[in-house]
């Protein structure tokens, strides 16, 4: 059973719009990232078509200050850590926190108009040298 809360068909002020009629959100992943995210980003691009039919687009960029859209990457990838410090500051110490070390854990943050997803595999994940 679907929660309620999690999908709706229908226009919502304190929603999300992933896709209209018209268009889709764009999905940008990190070009550091391993091909394990660009194969998730891309499945997800294609789940999406399937529900709302249309496709979002998906590139990779290096910034997150694109605009609108759904950031996803490695917790160290340097777009997860450019959309952290760009739209939340004081939350990528927090998620860092949380997920680093771990295997397959992700963390969902949402601010204003975008939505950063960040991830722990260590498929995806390159630790940083000391």
């Amino acid at each position: 059973m679907m929660d309620e809360g999690v999908l709706s068909f229908e226009t919502s002020s304190n929603g999300f719009l992933l896709a209209s009629a018209a268009e889709s959100t764009p999905i940008y992943y990190s070009a550091d990232s391993a091909p394990a995210v660009v194969i998730a980003v891309n499945t997800f691009a294609d789940d999406v078509e399937r529900v709302t039919g249309v496709r979002p687009p998906v590139k990779s960029t290096e910034k997150a200050n694109v605009g609108k859209g759904i950031y996803v990457g490695a917790i160290n990838s340097s777009l997860v850590k450019d959309a952290h410090a760009t739209f939340a500051s004081g939350t990528a110490e927090d998620v860092r926190s949380r997920l680093e070390g771990k295997w397959e854990c992700w963390d969902v943050s949402a601010i204003e108009d975008k939505v950063v997803i960040s991830g722990s595999c260590r498929v995806s994940y390159k630790p940083e040298p000391d």
